[in-house]
């Protein structure tokens, strides 16, 4: 029996307990998207922080 909830209604989020979660997490596929520049190196910009006012 499933209910349709219209947005900002329906029931509250709860916990999960350890188990819960790890069969959750165990039964979900996932994955990760990365480009990398035509060198081979990830797209990365390191900009040191200004130290002054």
């Amino acid at each position: 029996m499933s209910e349709t909830y219209g947005p900002g209604a329906g029931p509250a989020p709860r916990s999960l307990q350890d188990e819960q979660l790890s069969g959750l997490l165990a039964s979900q596929r996932f994955g990760a998207l990365a480009t990398t520049k035509s060198s081979g190196h990830p797209p990365l910009v390191h900009r040191p922080l200004p130290l002054g006012p």
